[in-house]
């Protein structure tokens, strides 16, 4: 469902329920129709952050003596806004998120706007999708979000970020955790997924796989993480990668200028124009590898596996 599109909800369970449910416009106290109010309690809280649309029918009743009264004839649930959850959330709640592809405004380029809370795919990244359209991010994370701000079971594809840093998800000054989470088919400069300017967010179970950056100065076919920031990666896979490109391309899967740090993850099948078809370590990076596989990746360059 994309957003602002309208759709019937016809069979929803509460649908029957609001339909029966007659609106008085006036003091019930003072109201005399031969039928009688008819009074129900509705639960919305499933359809939270979305707009839902009643559709009344006015009429009047057989003794005229009474106010007129509104039928309730339809309900309509405007198409959903991920960024409607994360603002309705308050700080240390969870945002629980039905399985979709949520597309277009409202649902991509999401701001946690500093609250640590916590964005979770109830379904699982296999039915929970992000389609940035080849248009944008995902998300960015720039005013201080610790690792209490949480992105958990999502698919994240198809962002971009043209000349720019991280495809999908750029984070700076920021410290968030992704768990199981995708991170497939975008492209940037560099970080063609994921740019860490500044801070040090955690990544656990997450895979990075078909992303790509180009062009003179490019690298970290998947992600980035540059100079004075952080990054932790937790049985993660980075797969397909690859960088295009002249001689000072690098890094097919990761390109560090900070520090990084996996524990047991495999990098796999990723490609380099440059040095380091897996890995390239810049002057003054930290990377520490525990445990984990660097296997099948390719470098037109030095270090098919790992280069610094």
């Amino acid at each position: 469902m994309t957003s602002h599109t309208t759709s019937p909800l016809d069979d929803a369970p509460f649908v029957t329920a609001l339909l029966d449910t007659l609106i008085l416009t006036a003091n019930p106290d003072t109201w005399t129709a031969d039928t009688g109010p008819l009074t129900g309690r509705v639960d919305l809280e499933p359809f939270a952050g979305q707009s839902v649309r009643l559709v009344f029918h006015w009429w009047i009743p057989e003794t005229a003596s009474g106010p007129g009264q509104f039928q309730l004839d339809d309900v309509y649930v405007e198409g959903p806004s991920l960024q409607r959850y994360l603002d309705l959330t308050a700080p240390g709640d969870t945002a629980f998120v039905p399985p979709l592809t949520w597309s277009g405004p409202g649902n991509v380029d999401l701001d946690f706007g500093g609250k640590d809370v916590v964005l979770l795919a109830t379904a699982g990244p296999d039915s929970t999708v992000i389609d940035c359209g080849d248009t944008t991010r995902a998300f960015r994370f720039t005013e201080g979000e610790t690792d209490a701000a949480r992105v958990e079971g999502f698919t994240l594809r198809r962002g971009r970020a043209d000349g720019g840093d991280g495809g999908l998800v750029e984070i700076d000054g920021a410290s968030p955790r992704f768990r199981d989470c995708g991170f497939d088919s975008s492209t940037a400069l560099r970080g063609g997924a994921l740019a860490v300017l500044a801070g040090s967010p955690t990544f656990v179970d997450c895979r990075f796989e078909d992303n790509a950056v180009a062009g003179s100065g490019s690298g970290g076919g998947a992600a980035y993480v540059a100079p004075g920031a952080e990054a932790h990666f937790v049985a993660g896979t980075f797969r397909d990668n690859g960088v295009a490109g002249p001689d000072s391309s690098r890094g097919g899967a990761l390109l560090v200028g900070g520090t990084a740090t996996l524990d047991t993850c495999a990098v796999e099948g990723n490609i380099a124009g440059g040095a380091g078809g897996g890995i390239h370590g810049d002057d003054g990076s930290t990377l520490f590898l525990n445990g984990g596989t660097v296997t099948g990746n390719q470098a037109t360059g030095d270090g098919g596996g790992m280069a610094t």
